[in-house]
């Protein structure tokens, strides 16, 4: 839910305001983020590949909006529900004729996808993207690197008419527009700056873990209407007070305290015992 909460504000920052404005997700996963949009009354709707996350995305967001979910799967295109769910099929299907939305987020996912894949997914929110103002694409993380680096990914929304307004390497946040001017230039020479200082190439798979170390934390690039407001709206959440992370560590370790989880009794069970002899 933590990490959510912050994907969350890159939404909100990205877009100044979520009235009326349509949220779609490329993997929503465990359905997290979905549920926070939807609790605030944002429409949402939503697409993943995996049956598992599919399922209990459908639960949720049927519990979320008291069964007021608009599920493709069984039932017929209602563009003024608050929650659309969309089987990867069905994209297929409405492609010359897509729902209108104003901004997409795939969060640790894009890399991951085999490259026509992103190609389709690319296409098609350009698309439905057509007749909003607004018209953003904004990421935290790229995914574990399959077939592309970060560096191919950028490229990529680039050739597709997604101009990078936004990028920060410590946050591992990226934020795409329609409308011209970017910072790829930029952003594009400091990562490949690390690869002559000594970063393999397969390591920057995403924007974070492996290169944070040999990155500078306050190295972010930003332009346009769009850059500005979430650079003005990150600086600003970077001011107020937090709670500290060992008060939120105690507070899940307080759930274990009592019992281990099915999930903890398994992971226990299969777990190595074996001394390695060194």
């Amino acid at each position: 839910m933590i990490a959510s909460i912050c994907e969350k504000r890159i939404i909100e920052a990205a877009l100044g305001s979520t009235d009326e404005k349509r949220i779609f997700e490329i993997g929503g996963g465990s359905g997290t983020l979905g549920c926070l949009l939807l609790e605030d009354n944002i429409k949402y709707s939503a697409t993943d590949v995996t049956q598992a996350f599919y399922l209990i995305q459908n639960r949720l967001f049927d519990y979320i909006t008291n069964g007021d979910i608009n599920e493709l799967v069984n039932q017929d295109l209602n563009i003024n529900s608050k929650c659309i769910h969309l089987p990867y099929w069905k994209l297929w299907e409405m492609r010359e004729n897509p729902i209108d939305i104003d901004l997409v987020v795939s969060n640790h996912a894009l890399l991951e996808m085999s490259p026509n894949s992103l190609r389709f997914y690319l296409n098609f929110c350009k698309n439905a993207m057509g007749n909003s103002k607004d018209g953003l694409f904004v990421f935290q993380g790229g995914g574990w690197r399959i077939d592309q680096t970060l560096i191919d990914l950028i490229e990529l929304f680039d050739e597709y008419g997604f101009y990078l307004k936004y990028f920060d390497h410590s946050k591992e946040i990226a934020g795409f527009s329609l409308k011209e001017g970017s910072v790829k230039k930029e952003v594009l020479l400091a990562l490949k700056e690390l690869l002559i200082n000594g970063v393999d190439k397969e390591k920057i798979y995403a924007l974070g873990s492996h290169i944070n170390s040999r990155l500078n934390s306050s190295q972010i690039f930003y332009c346009g209407d769009v850059g500005d407001r979430m650079n003005s709206a990150f600086h600003k959440i970077s001011t107020e007070n937090k709670v500290d992370i060992e008060c939120v560590k105690k507070y899940y370790d307080s759930f274990y305290a009592k019992n281990d989880s099915p999930d903890d009794e398994f992971a226990e069970y299969i777990s190595c015992k074996k001394k390695i002899m060194r």
